[in-house]
């Protein structure tokens, strides 16, 4: 397997709408059961990828969950292209997915999350004066 390699950074989204972390996929994903395979459908992933990463983890639900969410993370970077913002409309992707699998409450984390990003974005701006 590929363990122990180190996943390169992740930036979801964009500075308008916010970004979102690994660390904040991490928080997302110790809150998902089995749900997280809905989850995955709804994100776009094919129902063999998913049957893969239930088999490469078939004794741990959690690192299912995020190996899950990591591929999609992933692939949403590689489909924006050089040079394109990294995953720009992936956080609303993820919350319409959400949504869709029925739990809107984390849909609504995720959204709050978000803004707390924009926010400090736009702090971060006034404060060097733009």
């Amino acid at each position: 397997g590929s363990e122990g390699q180190p996943l390169p950074p992740l930036r979801l989204g964009d500075p308008e709408r916010g970004y979102l972390t690994e660390a904040n996929l991490l928080s997302v994903s110790l809150r998902l059961g089995a749900e997280w395979r809905t989850l995955g459908l709804n994100l776009g992933l094919s129902f063999q990828r998913l049957e893969r990463i239930q088999h490469q983890h078939r004794d741990d639900l959690g690192a299912q969950v995020l190996a899950m969410l990591f591929h999609w993370a992933q692939s949403e970077g590689a489909s924006a292209g050089p040079g394109a913002a990294q995953g720009e409309g992936a956080v609303a992707r993820l919350v319409s997915a959400l949504k869709d699998s029925g739990r809107r409450d984390l849909a609504e984390e995720v959204e709050d999350i978000v803004r707390l990003g924009t926010r400090k974005y736009r702090d971060s701006l006034h404060r060097v004066g733009l």
